[in-house]
């Protein structure tokens, strides 16, 4: 299977390297990954803009690189936004993850209150990555500032990493039944989506 991956944050997509945090989580929920493209949400769709320089709200955005992925021949795509306290994305994820404008099968996803609040809800995970024993966090889709209470963690711990390569070997060890358990609003519907890819035709 050959997906396009589209997400708004270079630490989840991590383009300039083989792997990214946000395509490993989605190797481990869809196996038959052979291949995964990343793009960033605000790249190619921004040529597409009715007027020059007009930034278009997510919804738009997304609908486009649907419509691109399905031009392009992927047999999916997934995408991930940050709901960034804004109450209308939610909506708008649900609703074209539903809609029948395109039949290109995909899987939409809206991280509470970011993705960074994902890396924080396996204590068990960032104590492996980030070395000693990491406290269990309190609910991630409640932190105001998951990006900076990881950086906080990071520059705790003993190792010598950057914010993305932590968030790539975070992934590689999260318990994703207890991610999902503790991101009830954003990871758990997230996985739902991209677990349903599974058997669709190639």
């Amino acid at each position: 299977m050959n997906i396009l991956l589209v997400a708004e944050g270079e630490h989840e997509l991590n383009p300039d390297e083989e792997n990214s945090a946000l395509a490993q989580i989605v190797r481990r929920l869809l196996p038959s990954v052979s291949q995964i493209d990343r793009q960033k949400l605000s790249g190619r769709t921004v040529q597409l803009a009715p007027v020059p320089g007009k930034k278009l709200p997510h919804q738009k955005r997304l609908k486009l690189w649907i419509k691109w992925a399905e031009k392009q021949g992927y047999d999916a795509i997934i995408a991930v936004i940050d709901e960034d306290d804004k109450a209308d994305r939610k909506q708008a994820v649900d609703d074209l993850q539903g809609s029948a404008f395109s039949s290109m099968p995909r899987a939409l996803g809206l991280a509470i209150r970011m993705f960074d609040a994902w890396m924080l809800a396996d204590e068990q995970a960032l104590s492996a990555v980030l070395g000693g024993t990491v406290q269990r966090q309190k609910k991630p889709e409640g932190i105001r500032q998951p990006k900076e209470e990881f950086e906080r963690l990071l520059e705790e711990s003993l190792k010598s990493l950057s914010q993305r390569e932590a968030y790539l070997q975070v992934a590689q060890y999260l318990d994703l039944d207890k991610m999902a358990e503790r991101c009830p609003k954003g990871f758990a519907p997230f996985r739902r989506h991209v677990e349903q890819l599974r058997g669709k035709p190639e």
